[in-house]
């Protein structure tokens, strides 16, 4: 009887039905959509953190023209610290995907 290769390695003899389990493509959707998904999700808030990090030095820049030396250095705090959440939240969002890397192989 002739055998029939599959590209998961199984051979069936010619004639049997291979019935697919129901959950292999729903499987394969949610790991997709749960990858893209945390993708989405690092690189919005590293937008976030992005934008707050050029929010804050602009309105420090234009305290230090203005002159007013206080809220320049409050805004340039909050510069360092939206900065350091930026940093942080690219650091954790690249390990994460990094130990889904490695935990798929």
């Amino acid at each position: 009887m002739a055998q029939i290769m599959y590209p998961d390695g199984g051979t069936f003899p010619q004639g049997t039905p291979h019935k697919q389990k129901p959950y292999e493509f729903t499987f394969v959707i949610r790991w997709v959509g749960l990858i893209l998904t945390i993708i989405l999700l690092y690189l919005c808030i590293v937008l976030v953190g992005a934008g707050a990090t050029a929010t804050f030095l602009s309105v420090g820049l234009y305290y230090f023209v203005k002159g007013n030396s206080q809220n320049q250095q409050y805004m340039m705090r909050a510069r360092v610290v939206a900065q350091a959440f930026t940093v942080g939240a690219f650091i954790f969002g690249m390990s994460a995907a990094a130990i889904k890397s490695v935990s798929k192989t």
